[in-house]
Parts: structure tokens; sequence; C-alpha cells
């Protein structure tokens, strides 16, 4: 009996072992895989300093009475994301773009918001109420959450990395994999997660912010795009 225990917990422990180094293996090899497809030339490379590439982003704002702003602005050669409403997400669209299978990479800085999201909108349909959004928190939180027309919103995946640099005025990288409904998500090169769900194919890229407790402003810059 002794014997037989000793060696259940033996296998149980060379199962745990291997799977953690299937883990570490297929990270590792995302995350190469990521390095080599953003080293070739982009289908769409918009450094977000001003809107006169082709993606057509979104522009204008309010000026909301506590003095903070919500809606999309290029200002000092970056592109702003803002939302003063407690609760509400303010997406900021590329209107003349349209990817299925993809790479789309920007890099982002949270300025101002306690406790807000930051991240990229892709899949976006054409009422642009559509879309998933993968974003991260100051506090190294990320998630993936798919948005639907009628205005339901389901989370898909959610966790904290050490990937993630944390705090306000941190820059951090982030990308998406999309291909065949399998998005792989990554922090500054470095693998996150993957998810499968195929309620999306095809649509617009973009940018969102959500106030989760104070005005959130976020700054972007660096789209790009690689196509599969």
């Amino acid at each position: 009996y002794i014997n037989a225990t000793a060696t259940a917990q033996t296998i149980q422990g060379v199962q745990a072992t291997a799977t953690i180094n299937d883990a570490t293996a297929t990270a590792s090899t995302l995350s190469n895989l990521l390095t080599d497809a953003t080293g070739k030339t982009p289908t769409l490379d918009d450094s977000l300093t001003d809107n006169s590439g082709t993606a057509r982003w979104d522009e204008g704002s309010t000026i909301n009475t506590t003095v903070a702003s919500t809606g999309c602005t290029f200002k000092d050669s970056v592109y702003h994301v803002s939302e003063a409403q407690q609760g509400f997400l303010q997406p900021c669209i590329a209107e003349n773009t349209d990817f299925s299978n993809f790479i789309y990479q920007v890099q982002v800085t949270l300025d101002h918001g306690d406790q807000a999201q930051v991240g990229i909108l892709f899949q976006i349909d054409s009422t642009n109420k559509a879309y998933y959004f993968f974003y991260i928190g100051s506090d190294g939180s990320y998630a993936l959450d798919l948005y639907t027309s009628s205005g339901q919103v389901s989370n898909l995946v959610q966790g904290i990395s050490p990937a993630i640099t944390t705090g306000l005025g941190q820059s951090n990288q982030l990308s998406v994999m999309a291909k065949n409904g399998v998005y792989t998500l990554f922090a500054n090169g470095q693998y996150l997660t993957a998810v499968t769900n195929t309620s999306l194919s095809v649509g617009k890229i973009g940018l969102a912010v959500v106030n989760q407790n104070t005005p959130v402003d976020a700054e972007f810059s660096d789209a790009q795009v690689w196509k599969f």
C-alpha cells in the first residue's frame, strides 16, 4: 500500500512537471512566433501621431463639467482615448479597416483613471457595437470580453500577469494573434493566454477605455497589423 501510494504520487509529480514544461514550451513557441511575424513588413503601420493614414480613426470629444473629456482625439502627436462617465466604455474605431486572420499590436499608456481598463478592439462589426475587447489594468490584470450588438457582454478569459508593467504612466505593448477563431493574447511580447471563440470572424480594429471609478485618459501609439 505504501509503495503503491508512493508510486502514484511520483507519477502525479511527473505528470504535473510535464504539464508545466508543455505550457512553458507552448508559451515560448508562441512568443517566438509573434516575434517572427512582427519582424516582417506590416499591412497597417500607423504611428497614431495624426489621422493622415488610411485607417481613418474616429475623432471628436465632449468636455464634461468635471473638467474631464470623453472621446477620441489626436493631441501632442499621440492618440488619446478618454471617458468621463463611470461605468462607460469609450470606443475609438479605425473605420477604414477590415481584417480576419491577423496580428494586431499597439502601444498603450494609461495616464489617468483609477481601476480603469484600457486596450484594443478587434473584429468590430458593421454596426460598431459587436467586437472583442482585450484590455489590461494598472494592477497587472488582463481580460478578453465579447460585446454583442444587443448590448450583452461576456468575459471569455481573465487573469493577472507579471508581463504587464503596473502603475499609471507606464507603457505596455498589447498584441493579439487572431487565426480561425483562436485568439492568442500577449503583453510586451510575452504570451498570456489563448481563447477559442467563433462569434465574430472579421471586422474593423479599434481602441477603447472603460471608466470603472474615475475619469480615464489613455495614450495610444504605433498601431500595426500583420495579415496571415
